[in-house]
């Protein structure tokens, strides 16, 4: 697989853009699931405003993750990572969905869980096609 860009501008390798792609958009999914979008104060009332944090971290790892994808140059395996990207994130958006509300910590995990399978597949597939 070859990766466009030029690496003397400072670019980032792929493989740690690719990490931060992840650390952003499932992250955020990830945040969203275990703690809710409300937090409450100390004097007892309760603020939505992490909903914003979430929201803010799932634009930027969009974002990331349309420039990596944009990195690759063959453009069936682009295609390939693309839907599976998009796969993983609805079938996490659907499990946010699914899950009952009050088990936040045991719905993050099962998150994680499908995070950890999908990165295991995309290192691999990177390892196969020789990609730093």
């Amino acid at each position: 697989m070859q990766v466009t860009g030029d690496r003397t501008l400072g670019w980032p390798s792929f493989r740690t853009l690719s990490f931060a792609t992840y650390v952003c958009s499932f992250g955020a999914l990830w945040g969203f699931a275990t703690f809710g979008y409300t937090f409450r104060m100390a004097d007892g009332t309760e603020n939505g405003g992490l909903l914003y944090v979430w929201i803010a971290f799932a634009l930027v790892g969009s974002c990331l993750m349309f420039f990596k994808n944009r990195m690759v140059a063959d453009r069936g395996l682009r295609t390939r990572i693309s839907a599976a990207d998009l796969g993983v994130i609805l079938a996490c958006l659907a499990m946010i969905a699914l899950l009952p509300a009050g088990i936040g910590m045991v719905k993050g995990l099962a998150l994680l869980a499908v995070f950890g399978i999908y990165y295991v597949w995309y290192a691999k597939l990177l390892d196969a096609r020789h990609v730093a």
